[in-house]
């Protein structure tokens, strides 16, 4: 006999307790004797007492907004569920990288994270801005000037020279001029040197020179004086801002932990730390190689010890940083003997910037009427064996096609520091103030190596070579000591010899002396 409506009921009623159970279990229908409060141990650390929903002791709710406080980040930013208007994350839905226990008699939740997990903070240890520097924009004037008076041998009066400069600060912008009167028995004239208006901008490390200034395009370039616009970089209004790259190491804690950081066996931090993910930058330390040890004692008592070398450089820029100078403005001419003896308009360029924390790179540039003249340069790290400078440059004047190249090595570490460079010159390269054919050197190079012998001083040497096209090649080898005796009392020695030959006699007269 079959019943059909028995047989519904038997076939409603599992259907029934599925759907029981699953509102029960679902979080979406969590009951408010769910809600538990709790301290809350993150990795052995009491981050406090937490509301949460605890469905059974292997099943645990908490607010996103909780996890985050605690610092637990970017693993459920577009997940969970939505309970009464807040989202709720399951704790079991981040094994393995979160593992908890829950202690119902201490009323405790244990909860263990990869510290890869934890937010991230970031300690800055190099110099810090002082922001309460007050900067005055007064207004004030003020006169320097120096008397020198040449005598004879007869005690009788020969020359007289008085250097003298103007400035006046209005309003934050400096108005500069200086002039040199000299009186002898040839002259007597007050020739003006320099003038210009000044403004600097601290907050975008910027200068702004109006008038009379120098400039200089760089390496395998040229400089002078110039009467015109100035526009330059200028870190020096900020002390404390470090240009050149840091030393940074990021280190993971998986429990709290007390932290020594040593940079060359000089202890530059030490604090307690949570467990967790954290970098140190601009870490005090001395240009060249060394090497950072980090010792770390954890919660259980045990101790680490982990080591790191670097290698850094103050030739290069840290990243984001730009170092730059442009320049338009008409030659001085005469400098020093004319006050206002201007020739034809120049411009000057060079500008570098930090890339990496290992590359810096750069260009320059030089033109007039007769001649233009462009470059690039780039200074690297290349792992720990020092840093390198390559540059490159090409001229055309005179409808002549010159090239120009530079290379250089340095490294440096406590006691001893080693430096090797050389240029190439074509004989038709030119820039503002070299003609093309005009005498010049075919190939230079510098190499020299230094001592640091502790208590007994240091001691140096260097080696430098020219050759010219035309003339005459120069050697010149040098020897420099020196070593501190007392407080107030050093002591420096140098020996150095010269070697001239004519080029254009290789068998010519070779000559040198000793110098001391």
């Amino acid at each position: 006999m079959r019943d059909l409506n028995g047989s519904r009921q038997f076939a409603f009623l599992p259907c029934a307790v599925v759907m029981a159970v699953l509102l029960v279990s679902s979080p979406l229908y969590a009951q408010d004797e769910d809600v538990v409060i709790m301290k809350v141990f993150l990795n052995r650390e009491d981050k406090g007492d937490y509301f949460f929903l605890l469905l059974n002791e292997e099943t645990a709710y908490f607010k996103a907004e909780d996890l985050m406080d605690m610092g637990l980040l970017g693993i459920f930013k577009n997940g969970g569920d939505e309970i009464k208007g807040d989202t709720y994350i399951s704790l079991n839905s981040l094994y393995p990288r979160v593992r908890f226990e829950v202690d119902l008699k201490a009323s405790a939740l244990y909860m263990s994270a990869d510290p890869k997990l934890l937010e991230g903070n970031v300690f800055d240890l190099g110099y810090k801005t002082h922001y309460n520097v007050v900067r005055t924009k007064d207004s004030s004037i003020f006169l320097n000037y120096s008397v020198s008076y040449g005598l004879d041998e007869n005690l009788g009066y020969t020359s007289l020279g008085v250097p003298w400069e103007v400035v006046s600060n209005i309003n934050g912008t400096l108005i500069y001029s200086n002039f040199l009167y000299t009186k002898n028995e040839v002259e007597d004239e007050n020739v003006r040197l320099n003038s210009n208006f000044t403004v600097d901008d601290p907050g975008n490390y910027s200068r702004i020179v109006l008038g009379d200034f120098s400039a200089f395009s760089g390496e395998l370039g040229s400089g002078g004086s110039y009467g015109g616009l100035s526009i330059s970089s200028n870190y020096s209004t900020e002390p404390f801002f470090i240009t050149s790259p840091g030393v940074g190491l990021t280190l993971i804690i998986s429990t709290p932990s007390q932290v020594e950081i040593f940079v060359n066996d000089l202890l530059v931090d030490q604090r307690s730390l949570p467990s967790g993910e954290f970098t140190f930058s601009n870490l005090p330390h001395a240009t060249g190689s060394g090497k950072i040890r980090i010792v770390v004692k954890d919660s259980y008592g045990r101790t680490k010890v982990y080591e790191r070398p670097f290698y850094t450089s103050s030739t290069l820029l840290k990243p984001g940083v730009h170092e730059y100078s442009y320049n338009y403005g008409l030659k001085r001419e005469e400098f020093g003997q004319e006050s206002f003896q201007y020739g034809d308009p120049a411009f000057l360029a060079s500008h570098r910037f930090g890339l990496s924390r290992y590359l810096t790179m750069g260009f320059r540039m030089e033109t007039d009427k007769d001649v233009v003249n462009a470059g690039t340069t780039a200074d690297f790290i290349l792992g720990k064996v020092g840093v390198f400078k390559l540059s490159a440059a090409g001229s055309y004047g005179e409808k002549e096609t010159g090239y120009a190249g530079s290379v250089g090595y340095n490294y440096s570490t406590r006691g001893f520091n080693f430096r090797l460079s050389g240029q190439g010159f074509t004989r038709e390269y030119s820039t503002l103030s070299l003609t093309p054919f005009e005498d010049k050197p075919r190939f230079v190079t510098n190499t020299g190596v230094g001592f640091n012998l502790g208590r007994f001083g240091s001691l140096s040497a260097s080696y430098s070579l020219t050759e010219n096209y035309t003339e005459t090649n120069t050697k010149r080898t040098a020897l420099f000591y020196s070593k501190r005796l007392t407080r107030g009392l050093s002591l420096h020695a140098s020996a150095s010899r010269t070697e001239t030959r004519s080029v254009c006699c290789p068998l010519g007269e070779r000559h040198g002396r000793w110098h001391r």
